[in-house]
């Protein structure tokens, strides 16, 4: 019989601005997420979860929500539509519930996304139970 102790040593990263470009140029059609995102979530999970808004929440809603997936970092989720789309000056906007599943373990987020002449906006986005003062 074989007996024996190992470890295994895993090096988690820091989302809150490891993954974040520097400096970039952003394309009308690319996500903007404006800042500051929760510590527990990477910024490209961020954009990811705008692309789905953008392709998905301001359209038709299911109940079941819209999957999203960032390639980038792995993670996957889900986006809920929280309320009807509304007008705000010439924007259309959408206020979101985002469930994240990462190395980091299973997050949920509330937000608000918005159409712009632009592109699309993610105007703020909060870990749920965050105070929002």
């Amino acid at each position: 019989m074989l007996a024996g102790c190992g470890s295994v040593n895993i090096s988690l990263p820091s989302f809150a601005a490891a993954d974040k470009p520097a400096n970039v140029q952003i394309a009308a059609s690319e996500v903007v997420v404006q800042e500051p995102i929760p510590e527990t979530l990477a910024y490209s999970d961020a954009t990811a979860i705008g692309s789905a808004a953008a392709k998905d929440l301001l359209g038709a809603v299911t109940a079941e929500g819209v999957d999203w997936e960032n390639g980038q970092t792995g993670s996957t989720g889900t986006i809920v539509a929280l309320s009807e789309t509304s007008q705000e000056g010439d924007d259309t906007c959408r206020s979101f519930g985002a469930t994240v599943i990462s190395m980091l373990g299973i997050h949920r987020y509330f937000g608000k996304a918005c159409q712009r002449a632009e592109g699309m906006v993610v105007e703020s986005i909060e870990a749920a139970g965050a105070d929002p003062t």
